[in-house]
């Protein structure tokens, strides 16, 4: 990593934030701008968080495990998904199994909710219905 993405991954030391900090309290024109851009390098770090959580997740998931996963967040029946893959519906809900224990939950449901939560999943997806894409 180079140029500007390697300085957004570098971490501003304590010491660094107390001194930006003091600077604001001393030039209170500053004041403003420097408090916005610390609610931005804030935002910024919790969405480098959230982006590696999910790529940890994605990497957790084969391609027919994170279809399975989408074409349950569409509401396709397990019939449907066996017939689609060609294989039988026990299959499927093994491989529901091996996608509640990747994403560490109980239920399919719940591993719905951590895929869309990680992004993994987006509104558009589910909304697209059915999974039209076939195999994966």
């Amino acid at each position: 990593m180079s140029g500007p993405a390697r300085q957004v991954r570098r971490p501003i030391s304590a010491l660094r934030m107390a001194q930006i900090r003091e600077l604001s309290r001393r030039h209170p024109l500053a004041g403003p701008a420097i408090r916005e851009l610390l609610a931005e390098i804030a935002r910024l770090r919790a969405e480098a968080r959230r982006c590696e959580a999910s790529a940890e997740l994605y990497r957790r998931l084969t391609p027919v495990l994170r279809q399975v996963l989408l074409w349950h967040a569409q509401g396709v029946q397990l019939a449907d998904m066996a017939e689609r893959l060609d294989v039988s519906t026990s299959t499927i809900t093994a491989y529901r199994g091996r996608i509640s224990t990747a994403l560490g939950v109980s239920t399919i449901t719940q591993a719905v909710g951590i895929a869309a939560a990680a992004g993994l999943i987006s509104v558009e997806q589910i909304a697209s219905g059915g999974g039209t894409e076939g195999k994966p």
